[in-house]
């Protein structure tokens, strides 16, 4: 998959789930050793995929981990990466076969196969512009996903033959004239603003039509978070 790596852009950061925890079995005490390491650069200098050489580490005890399967914790439900409407954008620039290489790499049993995936509610900090569901109140669109490319891209991975992964979806902000600065983001202050309390009940509302829209195209939301970054990313959003 080396030859996908400039296009980490794409499915961007990877993420795991759990829940039900699996049937018991002990597994008895293993040693551990540390790996061997082998340091591979990609920078805006040049660097494409350069093996780098590092100094021999020095020697480290040897780590012994138990695990007992007999305590019941989560299931480990799968490993994904995030489909973005900037990863749409770099993708649409490559021909309908590349692309279909990508996306069967990560979604296809021959490839990743990921089991699920997460992409963000309106426009994020991987868009390439800033938008809203709903510019003012009363007015519910989907619609800015089906022109910037991002609806087409989640069911191309969807259609990816023998895919089979669940999508959770975050909002990075709420709609500007939900928040107590009336913008998605105040370059002056530094801060992305606070949903309004008496706005609660129109932000909930604003979820849920998310959730029911991308359902009628197809794409069921498996899960959603209120926010993004709850501690707002240094008021970015």
């Amino acid at each position: 998959m080396a030859r996908f790596r400039n296009l980490l852009l794409a499915l961007t950061p990877a993420f795991a789930l759990g829940c039900a925890a699996s049937p018991a079995r002990h597994v008895a005490d293993t040693t551990l050793s540390a790996p061997n390491v082998e340091v591979f650069l990609t920078s805006s200098a040049g660097d494409h995929i350069r093996r780098v050489k590092i100094s021999e580490a020095p020697q480290t005890p040897s780590v012994t981990g138990t695990v007992d399967r007999s305590q019941k914790r989560q299931k480990f439900l799968g490993v994904g990466g995030s489909l973005t409407q900037a990863s749409a954008a770099a993708l649409y620039t490559l021909s309908p076969e590349k692309r279909q290489e990508v996306l069967d790499a990560y979604f296809g049993p021959d490839g990743a196969h990921y089991g699920l995936s997460r992409t963000h509610i309106a426009s994020s900090d991987f868009s390439e512009y800033s938008y809203t569901y709903s510019p003012q109140a009363g007015v519910f669109s989907i619609e800015e996903d089906r022109r910037n490319g991002l609806l087409a891209l989640i069911k191309d991975a969807r259609d990816v033959e023998g895919a089979r992964f669940e999508l959770m979806a975050s909002p990075w902000t709420a709609p500007p004239w939900m928040k107590d600065n009336h913008a998605f983001y105040d370059p002056g202050k530094r801060r992305g603003g606070t949903l309004l309390e008496s706005n609660y009940e129109a932000y909930a509302q604003y979820l849920v039509d998310y959730v029911r829209a991308y359902g009628a195209e197809g794409s069921p939301i498996w899960s959603i978070s209120p926010v993004n970054e709850p501690q707002g990313n240094a008021g970015s959003w």
